[in-house]
């Protein structure tokens, strides 16, 4: 339930919501049990595929908040863009661009 509920705020309207769910999601990747970034991925991926919001929402808060934090944040940010990609590599959707881009990025640093 608190993944669904982080990824449906990633992708929230308001900015500051994406921000606390960023927030969130940065605090709990700093103990040892972490977070499940794949399962947040795939929730974005079937929400994202569903054209429930834009794309653009997650790849910014990505960008400015979720990304260079430390290795760690990197890596399971880069498995959380590996799952929503599973999703929307078959669908045409704006700024896929964006997130290959960014998915780039982080392999290249990992």
């Amino acid at each position: 339930m608190g993944h669904l509920l982080t990824g449906l705020c990633m992708l929230h309207a308001d900015k500051t919501v994406r921000a606390l769910a960023g927030e969130l999601w940065i605090d709990k990747l700093r103990y040892p049990q972490g977070v499940n970034s794949t399962h947040i991925g795939d929730i974005l991926g079937h929400l994202e595929k569903e054209n429930w919001a834009p794309l653009k929402r997650f790849t910014d808060l990505a960008m400015q908040s979720l990304i260079n934090i430390s290795s760690r944040h990197n890596q399971s940010l880069l498995e959380m863009i590996t799952a929503m990609d599973s999703h929307l590599n078959i669908v045409k959707i704006t700024n896929y661009k964006k997130l290959n881009e960014l998915q780039l990025e982080l392999t290249r640093k990992s």
